[in-house]
C-alpha cells in the first residue's frame, strides 16, 4: 500500500483529502500501537494507565471525525458539487463535532471522574479505568453515529440506484459486471460495513452483553482508521485519474464532471448497436418459401 500511498498522496498537490489521509493513516497506526500496550498485560502505573485510555478516546473521536469528512467528501462528488447536498453534510458533520467535543470534556476530560483501579495478576501491575459520569452524551453519540452513516449510506445508493439506471438506459439491458463495477466504484460495500459495525457496537455497549459482537466491531474498528479509510481515499484518486483520462479521450467538449461509468456506458451502447447494424447489413436476406 505504501507505493500508491507515495504515488497518490505525497507526490500529488497538497489537499483536504491529503491532510485526512495522513490524519487516518497514522494516527490509526498509533491508535493501533496503543490499543496493544493497554491490553498486552503490561505493567503500568494508575496515572499511565489513564493517559493511555484518554489517548485512545480523544484519538478515536478524532479518527472517527476524520473518517466521517471522507465518506461525506466522497458524497458530495458523487452528487457533483451539489449545494444541497453540501448544506446537509456541513450541517451533519458540524453537529457531530459539536456533540463529540462535548462528550470528550464530558467523559475523558478534566474533572470527568475517571478512576483507575490498579490490579496485580502474577507479579504484573494492571490497571483497570473506570468511567463515573452520569451524562447521556455517550448514548446520544452513537444515536447520531447510526443517523449520520445511515444518511451516508442512502445518499449513496441513492447514487448507485441512478448510475445503474442509467447503465440500463444506455445500454437497454442489466450487465452484473458494471453493476459490480459501479458498487465498488462508488464505495457502497464500505458504506454498509461502517453502519453495520456502528450498530453491533451499539448492541454490545447498550444490549445484552455480546463478546461476539464487541470483538468484531473492535477488530473493524482497529482496521477503520489505518486501512480502510486511507484505502478509500487511495480508491477516489485512482478513480479521479481514470475519468480525467475517459474524458479526455471522449473529446474535448465532454464536461470533466462526467462520471467514467457513463461514458463507458455510452461507448459500449455505440458499440453494440454498431455490431447489430453490421451483421444485419452483411446476413444474407432470408430465402422466401
Amino acid at each position: 500500500m505504501f507505493p500508491r500511498e507515495v504515488e497518490y498522496v505525497w507526490r500529488r498537490r497538497w489537499s483536504f483529502m491529503s491532510t485526512f489521509y495522513v490524519i487516518a493513516r497514522y494516527l490509526g497506526i498509533a491508535l493501533a500501537l496503543n490499543f496493544w500496550a493497554f491490553n498486552a498485560n503490561i505493567s503500568m502505573t494508575p496515572s499511565v494507565s489513564v493517559a493511555v485510555d484518554s489517548f485512545a478516546n480523544s484519538g478515536a473521536f478524532v479518527s472517527k471525525i476524520v473518517g466521517d469528512m471522507v465518506m461525506a467528501m466522497r458524497v458530495y462528488g458523487m452528487y457533483l458539487g451539489s449545494k444541497i447536498i453540501l448544506v446537509i453534510l456541513v450541517v451533519m458533520i458540524s453537529t457531530r463535532i459539536g456533540l463529540g467535543l462535548a462528550l470528550l470534556v464530558a467523559i475523558p476530560g478534566p474533572q470527568s471522574g475517571i478512576s483507575a483501579t490498579e490490579y496485580i495478576v502474577s507479579g504484573i501491575h494492571l490497571c483497570d479505568p473506570n468511567i463515573n459520569t452520569n451524562t447521556s452524551l455517550p448514548f446520544a453519540w452513537d444515536i447520531l453515529s447510526i443517523v449520520t452513516n445511515s444518511l451516508l449510506f442512502l445518499l449513496a445508493v441513492g447514487r448507485f440506484i441512478k448510475h445503474a439506471l442509467d447503465m440500463q438506459r444506455m445500454l437497454h439491458k442489466w450487465k452484473v459486471s458494471d453493476l459490480m463495477g459501479v458498487l465498488l466504484r462508488d464505495s457502497i460495500v464500505y458504506f454498509f460495513l461502517n453502519i453495520l459495525a456502528t450498530i453491533l457496537f451499539m448492541i454490545s455497549i447498550w444490549g445484552s452483553e455480546n463478546l461476539t459482537y464487541y470483538s468484531v466491531v473492535t477488530a473493524y474498528m482497529q482496521n477503520e482508521a489505518s486501512v480502510l479509510i486511507p484505502r478509500l481515499v487511495i480508491s477516489f484518486r485512482e478513480n479521479h485519474d481514470e475519468d480525467r483520462q475517459t474524458s479526455r479521450h471522449g473529446g474535448g467538449t465532454m464536461h470533466r464532471t462526467v462520471r467514467s461509468e457513463k461514458l463507458v456506458f455510452e461507448r459500449r451502447a455505440v458499440t453494440d448497436d454498431f455490431e447489430m447494424e453490421t451483421v444485419d447489413r452483411a446476413s444474407p436476406p432470408e430465402e422466401l418459401t
